[in-house]
């Protein structure tokens, strides 16, 4: 039966994420982050593994991150912080080493469930009213405001 209401979902997951694209700064931030920060980088997605691995390679992700995480890993779906611990389990990391970086309300309380801080890039799923509302630690224009971070 799973298996059968998994199809139905990547169907769907594969028409949305045939639309997706990347914020403009995301693909030279990224590897910045790697190289010069030795940043682990996850990817905690409600989307379907099928859908994520059709689509990173198309947007220029294919390589970039260290773990991914989909709605087919976890019992229980972002805003619930399930998956967001199961990567940091898996990343070794600690809450307190962590950032957890989205573009939703969705994202903000599933951070929030796992207990960590979340900075949300404007433009994405959730309209700037919704996720003042939601109170992210940092609301950014642009992915590359990651790097005030390690400014110093």
């Amino acid at each position: 039966m799973i298996d059968r209401v998994n199809a139905i979902y990547d169907r769907y997951d594969q028409d949305a994420a045939s639309r997706w694209s990347v914020f403009p700064d995301v693909r030279p931030v990224l590897p910045r982050l790697k190289r010069e920060h030795q940043i682990q980088l996850g990817v905690v997605s409600n989307i379907g593994r099928c859908a994520i691995e059709n689509a990173f390679p198309r947007l220029g992700l294919g390589n970039l991150f260290d773990l991914i995480i989909t709605r087919n890993d976890v019992e229980l779906l972002k805003p619930n912080g399930a998956g967001i611990n199961r990567a940091l389990e898996k990343l070794g990391a600690q809450k307190s080493d962590a950032l957890f970086v989205g573009d939703s309300v969705t994202d903000v309380l599933g951070a929030r469930d796992a207990g960590l801080p979340v900075a949300i890039i404007q433009g994405g799923e959730s309209a700037r009213a919704a996720l003042l509302a939601a109170q992210p630690d940092y609301l950014w224009k642009s992915f590359a405001e990651i790097e005030t971070i390690f400014a110093t």
